[in-house]
Order: C-alpha cells, then structure tokens, then sequence
C-alpha cells in the first residue's frame, strides 16, 4: 500500500466528517468502463452502482477519487464509507477490509502491439511488462517466475497504455473489461485472456459494518437478479 501525503490526510479526514445521510464513496476515476471522468464528473459502472446504493438507502453519495492502492488503507482509517472500483477479492484485501458479494466476473488479459504481439504467458520471459499499480494484475506478474523481465508500474491506465503505444514497453496485463476498452480506443493494439485468472469484483468495506455491509448485499443481489449491472456494463462499454 503507498504511503499517505498530509494533504490527502487532511483531505480524506474532513470528508469523513460528514452527515449520517451521506456516503462517502472512494474510487479511482482511471478505470474505463468501471470508472471514468465524463466531462470532469465520475461516470461509469462503479458510479451508477454507488448512486443506486445511495437512492435505496436514502443516503447522499459523495463520490471521490483517492487513487486505487490508496482506497483500502482509507476505508481501514475511516476516511470513506466504501471503496469502489472493480475490485478483485483477495485474501490479503481481506485481512484489511470485509467485501460485499461479487457483482461481476473478470479474468486478467495481455495487450500488446499488433506489429509485436504478445499471446500468452510464454512469451513473458526477457519482455518490458506494464502494470497499473496495486492491481491484480501487478500482484499476479508479480508472483510469476520471470526471467530477465522488466516490469514498469503506472498510476494509472492511461500511462500504462500510452506507454505500450510509445514503444516504451511490450505488453500489459490487466482486467478484461479495460482490455476491451484499450482496444476500442487504439486500432494499433490486441488482447489476449491470461489463461487461469478469473476473478471477481466487489465493494470493500470497513470490517465491522455489517449493518451497511447487508444493505449493500440486498442492493447488489437484487440488481444482478434484475440485470442492471450486466446492463451498466454493456452500456459504459459501449460509449468507447
């Protein structure tokens, strides 16, 4: 987890002081579909989730982006009500915070240049790889027994496909749904799954809060159970 500025501190600390009727719903705006910035205000699934949430408990949400590896150690110290940005459950994020059900499936996908394809994950060895940081997919390379590998870690998406695209590295691993974006946005580029890395997405927690955490459950099961939120996905996929 990264380390806190005093501004962020101060920041996050005085939105926590906030009414018992409002939400304070931390995300990282540089995530397409899942979350985005549409004419400076938060778009995408994650924002729609969260605005549901809000309407259906009677809450005011207030949506603010905090950057993803800075979202579970604010939820641990109180500084928003929930984290929300196509986050994978693990077991080390689990130590910190409690997850709500899943709400939506991914895997982990290679993009590569199509001039210099990279298909799988035999084709790692001795390659630049880029990463947006605290990602699974950082943690997931990470883990792999790489020989000679350079692997280059971005704050966000944008930097790391900009760096594919600048020929400053060879492929980048990271979810599906972002993948696909990538590709609509650059005709240069290609996906490929990463074979044996599904995974799922929930909203994480402060442990403990099992009367929120419930509410959020019935909301979610009764937005899958409708087919809003595979209906959210498919309609921020398609603004790209």
């Amino acid at each position: 987890m990264t380390k806190f500025f005093p501004l962020l501190i101060f920041l996050l600390a005085f939105l926590s002081c906030n009414k018992k009727n409002e939400l304070v719903v931390l995300t990282d705006h540089s995530f397409p579909p899942f979350e985005y910035l549409k004419d400076g205000e938060p778009a995408g699934v994650d924002p729609d989730i969260a605005v549901k949430i809000g309407e259906r408990t009677g809450r005011k949400v207030k949506i603010v982006s905090v950057g993803f590896s800075s979202i579970i150690p604010s939820i641990e110290r109180k500084f928003g009500d929930i984290g929300i940005a196509a986050m994978t459950v693990t077991p080390e994020r689990k130590k910190h915070v409690d997850f709500s059900i899943p709400y939506a499936k991914s895997e982990q996908f290679i993009i590569s240049l199509n001039k210099f394809p990279v298909i799988s994950r035999d084709e790692f060895d001795g390659i630049r790889i880029g990463i947006k940081q605290g990602t699974t997919g950082h943690s997931l390379v990470r883990q792999m027994d790489l020989k000679k590998t350079d692997l280059l870690i971005y704050p966000t998406t944008l930097h790391v496909v900009k760096a594919l695209l600048n020929d400053e590295i060879d492929a980048i691993v990271i979810d599906q749904q972002t993948a696909a974006w990538a590709k609509s946005q650059y005709n240069q580029l290609q996906c490929n799954p990463l074979r044996g890395t599904a995974e799922y997405y929930a909203i994480c927690i402060q442990k403990g809060n099992t009367k929120l955490l419930n509410e959020i459950n019935a909301i979610l099961e009764e937005m899958i159970s409708t087919g809003e939120i595979e209906a959210l996905i498919e309609k921020h996929s398609a603004l790209f």
